[in-house]
């Protein structure tokens, strides 16, 4: 069945009061942009508050400009809920939720997994903590660990702000996190104990994104609560909310009413799914549409629960999740508070939370000065659709301020910054790249292309990218920095007075100058080059034993030690390598799910291509020594192709391959 077609089978809104329409892609443009002219966006009560008009006018918006874009994303099916104050305004659902049985999306029923919208129920569970003085924020996160304790390379202790904040600079590690089955899910305690996290950055100076941090964070809830993560959230979060239909644990009787997640593949949707992952503090929640609108009213409303139920957080509380914020540099107009990214204008500041898991995207937004929430989930794996339908709802019911932006103010030239400027040309790589600097999933970053210039003009101006930023307040307390004319986006640089290395802030993005040999062109030269050498060697080796053949009746004699041992490294090098790198080399998903059998197979041959290299090495040297065999001036072939896998296993290495 065609998307659109698909679409018509909307499911019944329910709401106490409604909605309205805006901006979409280009060809939803022009329709959408009369739509918004029809009717006012906000009307002004006799108490001089601000609010819709109309509930009726969010669900004409939504009707409006979801069904186009969800054709645009090829996404199958979506949910979504408004809430105002405490009133619901809207619970509605856009088209199929199981492409098999064509099964019309219900709002009200059908779960959707919310990925990493689950992080701000961690959060919530930890202010919990904190409230009941359990938890401290800037207590460092070792106090609260059990079975297992993470290395302090810095002075700096790395707490638990800095983890909900993402600026505790810990390194993101996938391997091992799906499982086939919720029966192979391994308490947090047990699964860190064997995946010991480790920290690549000093805490408190740059915000990188991170699960691991919040699946940490759910370890503390543990080791503090005396419950496991699963039973806390449900007693302490979900349940005094009425939140029935919301899972970390998917019974098997509720599968039935999981919305399928879904990929568009070879011009045709297909299923996806993970069963579970370990990752549930992170990314694990399914949950309804309607649940949600209890979970965005918590925070507009000071933290109190629905009915007679205890306060779930103090208004204090509340305020603080909002207010504990990290930016990188005063004029940036985005950052990160407790779990929530903050965006923010003259008019209003919006908290929000995406959602990214393979077959669901999800987005929570709320605009406490306006009293105003909003959520939607939807199976597909393009997540284009997200933008258009939040500016455009932001357009349409933020109520004036406009996009988060700051004044760009030119005023000063490189006439005065010259030094400065002069030191932050380079390549520089995004730091938020799923890379973990510890593990083999460092190879997810060679032919990755996150990788960005940074070009300094004469007058003063920065171009990082393909953005070219002008110069504004040069002597703020944040150190100069850079705006972008049509945004408002600050972009910085600062220092790092240890390790001496530059980074580059650009909002909530951050990235590291990297040195030469840090660089991906300087490492696919290295191994392709020493990688062409050996197989050239190898086929020059070759060639000369089938010529000697044919031109001598007389068998030659078996190689010795020494060649034999070179040979067979530069064979397994080979092998070790083209497994990698031929056709893809390995993903996210593959170190996740488990590495594929040729990535398994490359791994040992790369492990015994380091082992026979060492061995050569020592064979040649003493077989050298002994003046048994010839030197490199008599042997150069072999020489050169034992320099050529040195190389390679130092190339292995730095990897994390071996």
């Amino acid at each position: 069945m065609v998307l659109d077609e698909r679409a018509r089978h909307t499911s019944r809104a329910t709401h106490t009061r409604e909605r309205d329409g805006t901006r979409s892609l280009p060809h939803l443009r022009w329709g959408l942009t009369l739509a918004l002219l029809a009717v006012p966006a906000w009307a002004t009560s006799q108490d001089g508050s601000v609010g819709p008009a109309s509930p009726v006018e969010f669900e004409t918006f939504f009707d409006t400009l979801v069904p186009g874009l969800m054709e645009e994303v090829h996404a199958p099916g979506l949910v979504l809920s408004v809430v105002v104050g405490d009133s619901v305004y809207l619970v509605k659902g856009y088209g199929t939720a199981d492409l098999a049985r064509q099964q019309p999306v219900d709002a009200e029923r059908h779960l959707f997994r919310v990925a990493s919208i689950t992080k701000v129920f961690t959060a919530t569970a930890i202010m919990q903590l904190v409230e009941a003085g359990q938890v401290r924020l800037d207590a460092d996160v070792n106090e609260y660990l059990e079975a297992f304790h993470i290395e302090d390379p810095f002075e700096e202790p790395m707490t638990v702000r800095a983890l909900l904040q993402h600026t505790s600079g810990i390194d993101d590690d996938y391997v091992d996190l799906v499982l086939d089955s919720p029966r192979d899910h391994s308490p947090l305690g047990e699964y860190f104990t064997n995946h010991v996290p480790t920290r690549a950055r000093r805490p408190g100076r740059v915000m990188v994104y991170t699960n691991r941090a919040f699946m940490l964070l759910g370890h503390v809830i543990e080791a503090v609560s005396g419950m496991t993560y699963e039973a806390y959230i449900q007693s302490r979060i979900l349940d005094p909310l009425g939140m029935t239909r919301s899972f970390l644990e998917l019974p098997d009787s509720m599968d039935g009413l999981r919305a399928r997640g879904s990929a568009f593949q070879d011009g045709r949707l297909v299923d996806v799914y993970l069963p579970d992952t370990n990752t549930r503090p992170s990314s694990d929640l399914l949950t309804t549409a309607r649940d949600m609108t209890a979970f965005m009213r918590l925070f507009l409303n000071g933290g109190k629960a629905v009915g007679e139920a205890a306060p779930v957080l103090a208004p204090t509380t509340v305020e603080q999740m909002f207010t504990d914020c990290f930016r990188h540099h005063p004029l940036g107009t985005t950052g990160r508070c407790i779990s929530f990214g903050f965006s923010t204008n003259d008019e209003w500041t919006a908290y929000s939370h995406g959602g990214n898991h393979p077959g669901y995207k999800s987005l929570m937004m709320l605009i406490p000065d306006r009293d105003l929430g909003v959520f939607w989930s939807y199976s597909g794996e393009d997540g284009r659709l997200h933008e258009p339908l939040r500016a455009a709802f932001v357009d349409r019911f933020g109520g004036g301020g406009g996009p988060a932006q700051n004044s760009i103010r030119p005023s000063f030239t490189a006439s005065g910054d010259r030094t400065f400027v002069a030191a932050v040309p380079g390549r520089y790589r995004a730091l938020r790249a799923y890379e973990s600097l510890a593990t083999i999933e460092r190879l997810m970053l060679l032919l990755s292309p996150a990788e960005a210039a940074v070009v300094a003009a004469a007058d003063g101006s920065v171009t990082i990218g393909e953005r070219t930023m002008i110069p504004i307040d040069p002597r703020g307390p944040g150190g100069p920095a850079w705006g972008d004319p049509e945004t408002g986006a600050a972009l910085s640089f600062f220092r790092d007075q240890v390790d001496g290395r530059v980074y580059a802030t650009l909002e909530s993005q951050a990235w590291w100058r990297l040195a030469w040999h840090e660089r991906n062109l300087t490492h696919l030269l290295w191994v392709g080059t020493l990688t062409t050498l050996i197989a050239g060697l190898l086929a020059t080796g070759a060639g000369r034993l089938w010529s000697r053949r044919r031109k001598s009746e007389e068998r030659p004699g078996p190689p010795s030690p020494a060649a034999a041992s070179v040979t067979l490294a530069g064979c397994l090098w080979l092998v070790a390598i083209l497994a990698f790198l031929v056709p893809t080399p390995p993903g996210q998903l593959d170190f996740a799910l488990g590495l594929a059998p040729r990535f398994k197979f490359s791994l040992g041959a790369a492990w015994a291509a380091v082992g026979i290299t060492v061995l050569a090495c020592g064979i040649s040297g003493w077989a050298w020594f002994q003046r048994r065999d010839g030197g490199p001036s008599q042997n150069p072939t072999r020489w050169l192709m034992l320099l050529a896998c040195g190389g390679l296993a130092l190339w292995a290495r730095y990897w994390n391959i071996v």
